[in-house]
């Protein structure tokens, strides 16, 4: 059918005679494949798999980066060579099925030779081919290296590169006969067959998703020192810091914005020179039980401002922690963006009575026959390996096991994430601070917290185990009439972890007309015939780090799950995610946010009445495991969920502030902080 391209060019006659299309209907897909990339190869692609739960070369699902070359050694012609970001474990999937160079074509139809990207640029190609035939470093170019079986005896993979000017009409003819018979034998073995219709909006979508990674990914990776240290000494020290006022005054007024600065000195005494020291700050009366968050800015030359609204009078004390130095920051940013290994995955296969344990994951670096399971539209993609006689939808059940002792980090970098450095207070050089209500007037009234509302930090200030926002106000349901009357024809569904379970927890407790009506691990439902309202709470689907086995049959991601309900007026949905993500490369958690705001953009298109109200990671103890679970992850995800979700019309519980303000300091803070969280959500829904 190739011979019915004659009046395309040249690169896409041998791009689409490589598919081996048989039928007009196969030749026509190609040919609009081949359009509709080569007009977004100025963007930077996401892969596409046409099916979920299928068996995948064993190449797929290894991740090691060889760079600047292939397997054999050779380097492409033209290529400069190229060093990813991450080079061990990366969080980018799009690698070449052979060499691990960018691109995605090739890792799903191998033996399709397809054009690629050989300039020396961040952007990633959608073509995928690891030899190309580019002239300079910059030009995309067809990739020419065919890949086949070489019978006769001769054993192991050949390539062959082909130019068509210095060969003679015989040669080419008996290479095109030769790799033809070879392909046909092959092709079901080793591809599939050529897809029937991709088009340009959804590869458009699927490239969203890289673009935004990257940008977010470049700018946080801006703003974290790239240290490299041999002696804790040259490392921020709490106890040689300082922390003094901004044009100190003997009192203050309530309202009033106070900015401290924070000098940070490592252990010689010496002033750092650079950013990125990880600090939490807070103010508070004891005997008012009073406490709010500051808001730090980082000066990037050692310094630091720290930012507070005076929310209460009285006398107010101000506390600056160090909770990791700069150098354990930058460890712990390049460590956790570099390799998959603080945690094994597990996979229970069952057929029959037979049941069979093997290893899974989200980058395996094994080659053995693999189960890939892959959601094409949101780009979630896993693997299995695939037990002897058991097909990859036999797949049951799933856990997790911490990988105690694997670690990238040096002998001095861990001691800096030892307890006695963790959470270190810097002194002070004044005494409290005096706030006085300077104003006599009436407090004005605000309005009531509603959805829209920006995600502020510091959102509010904590007193007498009461939640005050910042800017509007909270409706109080105290009482069992309150809430019923609030929650009356409402159908309220949770998604996230099991922080955004203890909601669920708190109105069971509150409201005793809930019954129970399925209550199974991963989802709980109840009912209330009553007042016609909902309850339920589902976990969000892998990563969910659990330490025994969970169904793995029907899980859904929370955008897959948003995308299923039929919402209007009444509907609310109360989503977070985060803690679970911590010990994979961020890449995972910039992806999941942005297919639940896509999720989200598409229920509010559907039912503008429907509310949605998304809750940020809590602080917490910070006492063990900081690879994994520190904080300092959290904060990155704080700053990733801000630039996600700004300008949609979502609510926002802001459990990152909160838990500060109060000074719980666990992943699951008590029922004080969990009453008021739930307040501000029943005061969005109401």
């Amino acid at each position: 059918m190739t011979g019915e391209c004659t009046g395309a060019k040249e690169s896409q006659r041998r791009w689409v005679g490589q598919a081996g299309p048989t039928t007009a209907e196969q030749l026509v897909c190609s040919v609009e494949w081949y359009r509709a990339t080569e007009e977004l190869l100025q963007t930077s692609p996401r892969s596409v798999t046409p099916k979920t739960g299928k068996t995948v070369p064993t190449t797929v699902g290894v991740r090691k980066v060889v760079v600047g070359e292939c397997s054999e050694g050779k380097q492409a012609p033209g290529t400069v060579n190229f060093k990813p970001r991450f080079q061990n474990g990366e969080p980018y999937h799009l690698r070449c099925w052979r060499c691990d160079e960018l691109g995605h074509i090739a890792e799903y139809y191998p033996l399709m030779t397809e054009p690629m990207d050989c300039s020396n640029s961040r952007q990633v190609s959608l073509f995928a081919q690891p030899t190309c035939s580019a002239k300079t470093a910059s030009e995309p170019q067809m990739c020419t290296e065919f890949q086949f079986f070489a019978g006769f005896g001769i054993s192991g993979l050949m390539s062959l590169t082909m130019s068509f000017k210095n060969f003679l009409a015989l040669a080419v003819t008996f290479f095109f006969l030769v790799s033809f018979a070879i392909h046909k034998h092959f092709k079901k073995q080793f591809r599939p067959e050529v897809p029937t219709k991709l088009s340009t909006e959804m590869i458009r979508q699927v490239f969203d998703i890289q673009i935004l990674a990257d940008k977010i990914i470049n700018e946080i990776d801006q703003r974290i020192p790239k240290t490299n240290i041999t002696d804790i000494s040259h490392t921020s020290s709490a106890i040689h810091s300082r922390v003094y006022l901004k044009n100190p005054k003997d009192s203050y007024c309530v309202g009033d914005h106070l900015t401290v600065q924070v000098d940070m000195y490592d252990y010689w005494g010496k002033k750092k020179t650079y950013g990125g020291d990880f600090l939490r700050a807070r103010i508070y009366t004891p005997e008012l039980e009073a406490g709010s968050s500051g808001r730090i800015e980082d000066l990037y030359n050692g310094s630091y401002h720290v930012h507070f609204i005076l929310f209460w009078e009285g006398k107010v004390n101000i506390e600056v922690l160090l909770m990791h130095p700069s150098e354990g920051a930058s460890a712990l940013w390049k460590y956790r963006n570099r390799w998959h290994g603080y945690l094994d995955h597990m996979g229970k296969f069952v057929k029959g009575k037979v049941q069979k344990e093997v290893m899974c994951g989200y980058n395996l670096d094994i080659r053995q026959e693999l189960c890939e399971y892959k959601d094409v539209q949101d780009e979630e993609y896993y693997y299995c390996i695939k037990p002897p006689n058991f097909s990859c939808d036999d797949l049951l059940e799933e856990k997790i096991s911490w990988r105690y002792g694997k670690t990238f980090f040096t002998t001095v970098e861990k001691s800096l994430l030892d307890k006695s450095n963790v959470r270190v207070k810097i002194p002070t050089d004044f005494p409290p601070i005096n706030v006085l209500r300077c104003s006599q007037g009436n407090t004005p009234i605000k309005e009531k917290c509603k959805i829209g509302m920006k995600l502020n930090y510091p959102s509010g200030y904590a007193m007498k185990n009461v939640w005050y926002p910042h800017g509007c106000s909270l409706l109080t349901y105290e009482s069992l009439v309150d809430l019923n009357k609030c929650l009356k024809e409402r159908f309220i569904h949770l998604f996230g972890d099991s922080t955004i379970r203890q909601y669920f927890y708190y109105m069971e407790n509150k409201i005793k007309t809930l019954k129970p009506v399925y209550n199974q691990q991963g989802y709980w439902f109840r009912l209330n015939i009553v007042n016609n309202m909902t309850l339920s709470w589902m976990g969000h689907t892998l990563p969910f780090n659990s330490f025994s086995y969970t169904p793995r049959k029907d899980e859904r991601t929370v955008a897959q799950k948003i995308d299923l309900i039929m919402a209007n007026n009444r509907t609310a949905i109360v989503l977070n995610i985060g803690i679970h993500l911590r010990c994979y490369p961020v890449y995972y958690f910039i992806r999941r946010l942005y297919n639940i705001r896509r999720a989200i953009e598409r229920l509010l298109f559907r039912s503008p009445e429907a509310k949605v109200i998304i809750k940020t990671e809590n602080t917490s103890a910070m006492d063990k495991n900081y690879e994994g679970f520190s904080d300092f992850h959290a904060s990155i995800h704080y700053i990733i969920m801000e630039i996600i979700f700004k300008d949609l019309n979502v609510g926002f519980v802001n459990g990152w502030d909160m838990t500060n303000a109060f000074d719980t300091n666990d992943f699951h803070p008590p029922e004080k902080v969990i009453g008021n969280e739930v307040k501000m959500v029943m005061t969005y829904i109401c």
